[in-house]
């Protein structure tokens, strides 16, 4: 599942729908953003996204990588990010 007009064209944030991946650690909504693009297309690269999850605004999560790092590929491959 493809964003049809990608939100996180340089370096927009935006939230990640339920249906693509939600958070490991309580089940919320997720936001994300790009740090990281490439220059001619603005399309998001591998390794460069920042994912937090919008029920946690005290940041008392983990974020272990274990947890996170099979959400971050889901959001790469929605969001179609790009190796440089």
């Amino acid at each position: 599942m493809t964003v049809e007009l990608n939100a996180l064209l340089y370096g927009n944030y935006e939230t990640v729908p339920e249906a693509v991946v939600v958070c490991p650690e309580c089940g919320s909504q997720l936001g994300c953003e790009a740090i990281q693009w490439e220059t001619e297309t603005g399309k998001p690269s591998k390794g460069a996204l920042n994912v937090d999850c919008l029920g946690d605004p005290e940041c008392e999560h983990r974020y272990w990588q274990c947890d996170w790092q099979p959400v971050v590929d889901k959001i790469e491959r929605w969001c179609g990010a790009t190796d440089i």
